[in-house]
């Protein structure tokens, strides 16, 4: 098993037999980072920078050319993770 962002890339979708995108506001992302990284990035305002300079930006590209929602063989709405909602799933699957 593998996570991470980028990894539904075109040159590395055939490794992956099975593709589940959570899907998750920025502004909630980024909040979640915050309480993460804000300590190990030297404090909450470093670490905010970072995301909305450099990680967003990369994840908004990402996004717009690789539609990794529309690739995935599942798609999460993991905004509430205590309660995710499960947006996508292949035709005939029975989970619950």
């Amino acid at each position: 098993m593998f996570d991470g962002v980028f990894l539904n890339r075109r040159e590395l979708r055939s490794y992956w037999d099975v593709v589940i995108y959570l899907d998750v506001p920025f502004e909630v992302a980024l909040n979640r980072a915050l309480l993460r990284d804000g300590a190990s990035f030297g404090g909450v305002e470093r670490a905010r920078v970072r995301y909305e300079q450099r990680y967003y930006p990369g994840q908004r590209i990402y996004l717009a050319e690789v539609q990794p929602a529309e690739q995935a063989d599942f798609v999460v709405d993991n905004t509430v993770p205590q309660h995710p909602k499960v947006l996508k799933s292949p035709v005939g699957f029975k989970g619950d």
